[in-house]
């Protein structure tokens, strides 16, 4: 992802886990495209001036194809490291 000065809401929940409200962070989850993901949680740590936070994420979507409807779900779980500059 690239450098960004964006903020956003959240709520620490207990010692590691973040709860996002609004919306998570931005994650990818086939590789090709991201999307900013619904209010969501993760568990996140410090080391030094690094930020580490783990999320699971899901897509659900529909599409048609030939006449035919299909449900698809796609699931990862992401992690993103942001270092204080």
């Amino acid at each position: 992802m690239p450098q960004s000065t964006s903020s956003g809401s959240y709520k620490l929940i207990g010692s590691d886990s973040i709860y996002f409200p609004q919306g998570g962070i931005t994650v990818t989850v086939d590789g090709n495209e991201y999307y900013q993901s619904g209010a969501s949680g993760g568990r996140y740590s410090f080391n030094g001036t690094l930020l580490t936070i783990t999320q699971n994420v899901t897509k659900d979507s529909t599409f048609n194809d030939s006449g035919e409807t299909y449900n698809m779900v796609e699931s990862a779980s992401t992690s993103i490291e942001m270092e204080k500059q």
